[in-house]
């Protein structure tokens, strides 16, 4: 198992970084700071930096044994796919209007990511305006 909770107490997610083989491993950069990678560094990764102020409001993606595509859309209408479209698909959102991505967990052998789940707060922009 894996889990970025607590991580996502530094702040809100600022960057992530997707490594494509031979399936996906993720890192967020939570406030400026990068968090563990979970599973093996290995290949070719994709690094996206949000804009200030920008969130993540969806992941999608396709699963069978491994996670085998991310698909990843912001609050700026941007969208970021990594992977290839095979197996069952999946799509996280979350339940109330307003709400972003806070954190995900999951779980991974080494190889890959086996499982993922995303886990949905009010926006830490919002706070850290109103403490400015």
């Amino acid at each position: 198992s894996f889990s970025y909770s607590g991580d996502h107490l530094l702040g809100p997610i600022t960057a992530f970084r997707v490594w494509e083989h031979p399936s996906n491993f993720i890192k967020f950069q939570f406030a400026g700071r990068w968090s563990r990678t979970y599973g093996y560094e290995q290949g070719k990764y994709h690094e996206v930096t949000l804009f200030l102020g920008e969130e993540i409001t969806q992941i999608s993606g396709k699963h069978s044994t491994y996670v085998f595509q991310l698909i990843f859309f912001t609050s700026r209408k941007r969208a970021f796919f990594f992977g290839q479209p095979a197996g069952e698909s999946f799509n996280g959102v979350p339940l109330e209007e307003g709400n972003v991505l806070a954190f995900v967990t999951g779980h991974h052998n080494g190889a890959g990511i086996t499982g993922i789940g995303m886990h949905w707060d009010e926006s830490r922009w919002q706070g850290l305006k109103a403490h400015a």
